[in-house]
């Protein structure tokens, strides 16, 4: 299985949400911080999975579809190279970096309040008969409280938690029922390395594939997941 360092996914979601295609298939732009490489590579081959069924295929980067074939043809999912522990160093500098950000604006204010006191100390003394009176202290602006995002409606999701209405999904419930390499070949409009790549997606998630080897005929092995690993 080879291996697909996670910058070139984050490239792909990158090209893909600014391609346009996502608001034209009607889908949610990727969200990369915060989220499981498994599970971010998944979200992407859905996407590309439901641009494909609009017919828009014609119009994605060539870059994006290099990136698919390689992670999901012949078999070879990919595997990334950081982990959560990356994801949480990423969240962690954004936190210290907005920390320190929040902590030189409160020292600006403290200079110039200080400032503000002086200038006003030396005036006094300048001009003693005349009594000036001392500035009120301003007071600090209130943070405003970020806004919440909105939550994009969640969509129907296969037995094993693909998009229902993209191909993966439907490969999903035809593996669960069962069938040969042909019925699903014709069923679901793909070739018989999408399908195999899939089946490997499957298997990392822990689930067991039967299968009934037709040696005179390979297209007619019959192939089923097993779901008592779930």
């Amino acid at each position: 299985m080879s291996k697909i360092n996670a910058k070139e996914l984050k490239n792909a979601i990158k090209l893909l949400n600014e391609s346009g295609l996502i608001e034209k298939a009607k889908l949610t732009k990727i969200k990369v911080v915060g989220v499981k490489m498994e599970t971010l590579l998944n979200t992407f081959g859905d996407a590309v999975d439901s641009i494909a069924d609009a017919k828009l295929d014609s119009e994605i980067d060539p870059a994006i579809i290099a990136f698919y074939n390689e992670s999901f043809g012949d078999g070879n999912t990919s595997e990334t190279e950081e982990t959560e522990e990356t994801e949480e160093t990423e969240e962690t500098e954004g936190r210290k970096e907005t920390e320190e950000t929040e902590g030189r604006k409160e020292t600006e204010e403290t200079k110039e309040t200080e400032e503000t006191e002086e200038t006003e100390e030396t005036e006094e003394k300048k001009t003693p008969k005349e009594k000036k009176t001392p500035k009120e202290k301003k007071t600090p602006k209130e943070k405003k409280t970020p806004k919440e995002k909105k939550t994009p409606p969640n969509k129907p999701r296969s037995c094993y938690g693909h998009i229902a209405s993209a191909k993966s999904g439907h490969l999903d419930e035809l593996l669960c029922k069962g069938g040969t390499y042909q019925e699903l070949m014709d069923e679901v409009e793909v070739k018989l390395h999408r399908i195999k790549g899939h089946i490997t997606v499957l298997k990392k998630k822990g689930l067991t594939l039967l299968v009934k080897e037709n040696e005179k005929e390979p297209l007619k092995t019959h192939v089923q997941i097993k779901e008592d690993n779930i």
